[in-house]
């Protein structure tokens, strides 16, 4: 029977923790364990984790800010057979764990991912494909997201830890992208990563108001996603396609009269710029 290792980093959120934690106590798989590495500097979710430990096993940790040095930190500390990277603001449906034990049994494979929806089940965060699918290099980018990733412990050992140069407080310009990284540096080790529609994951969709903080947001995840081009070397016609993507939300939204979207998908470009350039 494989056992489950949570890693969930959390700052500022209290909420949106419980959530998560009663969405674990509903699970239809039991063996799993919740490591929470908090990077509160006060002790905003210690008393919430206290109502469930007699539920489920809680390991409690404190890291400095920053995502990928959160879970590389909560990585030291796993005991389970598979991985995942649940967010603070994310929950799980009753069965999913259910699910994800039984696709590994049942699939050869390393890594498995799978859908974000709302919590109207309508797709979250971009539109994911239909079919599943074996993801390569080119499609990892639409096959995966950090919160539906479950992957096998020797893949994680020998992959490492995320790159904290990556993602968000990482205290570098370059605020996104880490997972996208660490699975593409499984990849590069032979890893087989399995992209199953049937696996969901609630996470809301961003509000989308274009406001001055929605557009740095933007520039900034930009330029983690050029960073992650430059850093496993690209060919140059999709970093075109990377960079015409967004090219193009300007031109339709200035089109539309949507000045507020195409300073967004501006601030898009210019972010994907500067982490290819890398300046």
């Amino acid at each position: 029977m494989l056992k489950f290792s949570l890693i969930l980093a959390t700052i500022n959120r209290v909420r949106e923790v419980e959530n998560f934690l009663r969405s674990l106590s509903c699970q239809t798989y039991r063996d799993f364990e919740l490591i929470v590495v908090d990077q509160n500097a006060d002790d905003r979710v210690e008393s919430l984790l206290d109502q469930y430990r007699n539920q489920f096993t809680i390991l409690h940790l404190r890291c400095e800010p920053g995502l990928s040095r959160a879970r590389n930190h909560g990585l030291q500390a796993i005991t389970g057979d598979i991985v995942a990277f649940p967010d603070d603001d994310c929950w799980y449906p009753a069965d999913v764990l259910e699910k994800v034990a039984q696709c590994f049994a049942r699939y050869t494979m390393d890594i498995a991912t799978g859908q974000s929806r709302d919590a109207d089940n309508r797709h979250s965060q971009r539109m994911w494909p239909s079919r599943g699918s074996i993801a390569g290099k080119i499609s990892i980018w639409r096959l995966a997201i950090s919160y539906t990733v479950f992957m096998r412990r020797d893949c994680v050992r020998r992959v490492g830890n995320f790159d904290d140069t990556l993602g968000v407080g990482a205290g570098t310009p370059w605020q996104s992208g880490e997972e996208t990284d660490y699975l593409l540096r499984a990849l590069d080790c032979g890893f087989v990563i399995r992209y199953f529609p049937d696996l969901k994951v609630f996470h809301p969709q961003k509000t989308q108001v274009y406001d001055a903080a929605t557009i740095e947001r933007a520039r900034v995840y930009g330029a983690g996603l050029g960073r992650v081009l430059k850093k496993h070397r690209y060919p140059l016609w999709y970093i075109f396609y990377m960079l015409l993507r967004p090219v193009g939300g300007v031109v339709i939204s200035l089109l539309m009269f949507r000045r507020g979207k195409a300073c967004y998908h501006s601030g898009v470009l210019r972010g994907r710029l500067r982490g290819w350039v890398g300046t």
